[in-house]
């Protein structure tokens, strides 16, 4: 019944299902995908018209579990993206990506992210705002992966508030 998930899940997608080594940690506990990735957002709650900002998120990953990088090293994976839906007067930027960890797999590297990973994301506010409050939508879309297997891919719909200020 174990293996014919596993089969399922590699044929639905997952990044990479190689067993793994007789040396490795045990498993972690499992967890759905939204477990896995705990997402808070920071930042100035407040910007000035005219004004320039960074938002933080930071995404805190379960022990034992790992994302794909934005920048996957296999193009088949499935990477780890962060879109902001930019509405006037805010014009966010893309989001920038921290260095990724090299994970080792039986027959290959991958490049992924693991722990607290904090992503910047620049945002301006257009001279000719009005003040009052504004909210973005927000997409994070990532897989995450043990040694072992891979949960199915994810999109979160998050959203962040920002009030503008004379």
């Amino acid at each position: 019944m174990k293996q014919a998930a596993l089969l399922a899940l590699g044929l639905l997608g997952c990044a990479h299902g190689a067993k793994p080594p007789a040396a490795s940690p045990p498993e972690p506990v499992q967890l759905s995908p939204e477990q896995v990735v705990v997402v808070a957002i920071a930042g100035p709650t407040r910007v000035s018209v005219g004004g320039n900002a960074e938002v933080t998120i930071t995404l805190h990953i379960a022990d034992g579990y790992h994302v794909m990088s934005d920048h996957p090293s296999n193009p088949l994976y499935i990477p780890t993206s962060l879109r902001v839906d930019s509405k006037p007067p805010l014009v966010w930027d893309s989001a920038s990506f921290p260095a990724p960890h090299e994970f080792r797999l039986v027959d290959e590297t991958i490049t992924t992210f693991e722990g607290d990973v904090v992503l910047r994301v620049p945002v301006h506010v257009a001279g000719d705002a009005m003040p009052g409050v504004y909210v973005s939508q927000v997409t994070l879309s990532y897989q995450s992966c043990t040694t072992a297997n891979c949960l199915f891919p994810v999109k979160r719909a998050l959203s962040v508030q920002l009030e503008v200020v004379p």
